[in-house]
């Protein structure tokens, strides 16, 4: 798709906070329509949450998305800078006409009654390798994330049960893609509880309420 070009009195000095796939977008788009843009990233590659999401062999697309975001920002014109984490004074000295603040969101790491330490990691941390996972793994939450790593690790051999608290699970996936996945984790040998929560945590058990 083509732009027009922003006529050189409304050329803005456009800072990008954040190197996701969002943030990659936004500023090639704002680059491609004339302004001057940098892209501060605080990680030392590109790519945000797509990074992990291409981990599992069965993610290629997510691969090829995260290579086709990289690639377009060079010829269209942005600054990247990375290892750099923005802060309110480093924006106020380079004082640009407009900020897109593209940080993407934090994973929410519940508690649970018994819960200590190591006990409970994210998935992102599993994927990007800054944790070991266990043989015998509880993954909580049975959206797409956790569904496609719990699939990835039960294919490394891991014992893998997934809790829902909902009675379903990947509701936040189109039909094709949840039936296929839950063949998959069916196929991989892949316990999923649904309508169930995790009422204490032990250090070698877990106690799940199945409704």
């Amino acid at each position: 798709k083509e732009f027009a070009l922003t006529p050189a009195a409304e050329k803005k000095s456009i800072w990008v906070i954040g190197g996701g796939p969002a943030g990659m977008e936004a500023a090639r788009v704002a680059a491609l329509r004339g302004h001057a843009v940098t892209l501060w990233e605080k990680e030392k590659k590109l790519g945000g949450t797509l990074i992990p999401a291409s981990v599992p062999e069965f993610k290629d697309d997510i691969k090829k998305l995260l290579a086709y975001l990289s690639y377009q920002l060079e010829p269209s014109g942005v600054h990247v800078e990375l290892n750099k984490e923005a802060t309110v004074e480093d924006l106020m000295n380079e004082d640009p006409d407009e900020i897109f603040l593209a940080t993407g969101a934090t994973a929410a790491v519940p508690q649970f009654p018994g819960s200590f330490g190591k006990q409970i990691i994210t998935a992102v941390d599993v994927l990007l390798g800054k944790e070991d996972a266990a043989q015998k793994i509880v993954v909580v939450g049975a959206g797409t994330i956790g569904c496609e790593t719990a699939l990835w690790l039960a294919r490394q051999g891991k014992k893998i049960v997934i809790v829902e608290i909902l009675n379903d699970v990947m509701t936040d996936a189109f039909a094709i893609n949840k039936q296929l996945m839950v063949g998959m984790l069916t196929e991989a040998g892949v316990n999923i509880m649904t309508g169930a929560h995790i009422l204490k945590m032990n250090e070698g058990s877990i106690t799940v309420e199945d409704s």
